[in-house]
């Protein structure tokens, strides 16, 4: 599950990253990602992503612990409890992006893991609204798209 998460984190800024080059020639993207709560949890999250790549920290802690095969009817069990640890229990070797640690604190830290990652999708949704984009087909011309 931790691995997944982490993952999403990094799929989430390759694709902020990617829109933040191709968009700032037309609109202040970054500018209006900073105003946007779902806009600031992608920036809280460039924090996260960053005490992933330089510090390789532990980000996130469980919640209740049960045993992971399950006697019972599940197959198995994980924690509907996990969440993004609060800024100051993560391991911060050189943080080289303080500017963002306060939109991880309010956008990303304490939340579910999933929260900030539906927030993202919620960004992206009104940035490829706003821009015209198809997130399926951006460029028009895949006819396997369906």
């Amino acid at each position: 599950m931790w691995a997944s998460a982490v993952e999403g984190v990094w799929w989430v800024l390759a694709l902020d990253e990617s829109l933040t080059q191709h968009l700032n020639h037309h609109v202040p993207y970054a500018v209006a990602r900073g105003a946007c709560p779902e806009g600031q949890a992608v920036q809280g999250m460039t924090w996260l992503r960053h005490r992933h790549a330089h510090d390789l920290s532990v980000t996130g802690f469980g919640g209740p612990k049960k045993p992971f095969f399950s006697s019972g009817p599940g197959v198995f069990y994980i924690s509907p409890n996990n969440r993004w640890k609060a800024s100051k229990d993560v391991l911060v070797k050189k943080d080289r992006m303080p500017h963002l640690r306060p939109a991880y604190d309010a956008h990303v830290a304490g939340y579910p893991v999933e929260a900030p990652l539906a927030a993202a999708l919620a960004w992206f949704t009104r940035v490829f609204e706003a821009s015209g984009i198809d997130p399926d087909d951006p460029e028009g011309t895949d006819e396997s798209v369906m």
